[in-house]
């Protein structure tokens, strides 16, 4: 564990794919996505205090009781030292790493990303490895930083090939993984994650219409949709999708969230109501559930959605600080009544 922690120690200035340090730091956002996962968003340039900003965002979110359990990239690198500790956290808590479409993660974004407990990004994505530099150049530091990084690929599973490939880049040329070699890296992938395609917006501009795509209307087109905003699109695919399989509870979770999004609390309530009926122990679906209900007047019906929320939660101290805080934040209201309620008939 020391020679890791050097990582951060000397090399906070360096960065593996250009060793000047930039103003501009990462983006990091939180929330949760449409199938109902918290997640945080890396973007950009990993900069100086990024390891520190997302920690805090992850905390922030397990106060709230939204512990995130996957982690976005789409980033060409950075500062090592600031990646590294943003991969530990990854690693100790367990998180999912994923990387969609087109987008990229190179550099010191690929320590992110192999820090995943289950990691997967698209064949299409630009993945890339590399030497590590220190003010553009390949220093003593650099050199034993680079020994340090081939450990952590060990320790976080990396293949023998790309983590070669590695060391045999120098820090001013880079090795791009084909498909192939995403292939090998892709580990331990969920169901919910396996062969989907997603929408991949491109880096600087907005894709004219979803209805110029090429991709088939199937159920992964109509999620992709969803989760890129294009609700009245997704939603007449899935609505298609759920006659044929009125029994996938992602279809009719992702309706739900869409429906609540446009506001139609009715059709919300149904299929997120369905959904629950199919997987009663998704946690999230019982918390969209009574807010739609809380919505819609139905006080009671929504806080015991929020007692079967927090049984079904997985981590139980989350989910109370999360009952908790609509208690705190929104007294006088019903979505407080309902939050009071729950936490009465829970004995918290």
């Amino acid at each position: 564990m020391k020679p890791l922690k050097r990582i951060a120690e000397y090399l906070l200035l360096a960065a593996a794919l250009t060793a000047a340090e930039t103003a501009n730091a990462a983006k990091i956002k939180t929330g949760t996505n449409p199938d109902g996962i918290p997640c945080i968003v890396i973007s950009g340039e990993i900069n100086n205090h990024d390891g520190k900003k997302f920690v805090n965002a992850a905390e922030q979110m397990r106060r709230s009781g939204n512990m995130p359990e996957l982690v976005l990239l789409n980033s060409t690198g950075g500062m090592l030292g600031e990646a590294y500790e943003i991969a530990e956290y990854i690693h100790r808590n367990r998180m999912d790493t994923r990387v969609e479409g087109t987008k990229t993660c190179g550099s010191a974004c690929f320590l992110i990303f192999a820090s995943g407990s289950s990691r997967y990004a698209d064949p299409a994505s630009g993945m890339y490895v590399h030497r590590a530099m220190e003010y553009n150049r390949e220093s003593s530091n650099a050199k034993a930083a680079t020994l340090d990084l081939n450990s952590a690929y060990k320790r976080y599973g990396v293949p023998d090939k790309i983590r070669l490939a590695m060391l045999d880049t120098p820090g001013n040329k880079y090795y791009k993984l084909t498909p192939a070699d995403i292939k090998s890296v892709n580990r331990g992938v969920p169901a919910s994650y396996s062969g989907r395609h997603e929408v991949s917006r491109p880096t600087h501009q907005q894709p004219a219409s979803p209805r110029a795509a090429s991709q088939p209307a199937s159920k992964e087109r109509g999620i992709s949709l969803i989760r890129d905003g294009y609700y009245d699109e997704g939603i007449k695919i899935l609505e298609k999708e759920t006659a044929k399989h009125p029994d996938d509870s992602r279809i009719t979770f992702n309706l739900g969230f869409a429906y609540a999004q446009k506001g139609n609390t009715g059709k919300a309530m149904k299929y997120l109501k369905r959904t629950v009926k199919l997987d009663p122990d998704k946690a999230v679906a019982w918390s969209n559930l009574a807010e739609v209900q809380i919505k819609a007047g139905e006080i009671e019906e929504a806080a015991d959605s929020f007692v079967y929320f927090y049984e079904t939660a997985q981590d139980k101290e989350a989910a109370r600080s999360k009952l908790f805080k609509i208690l705190k934040e929104n007294r006088g209201t019903p979505r407080a009544q309902a939050a009071a309620i729950a936490i009465d008939t829970l004995e918290l």
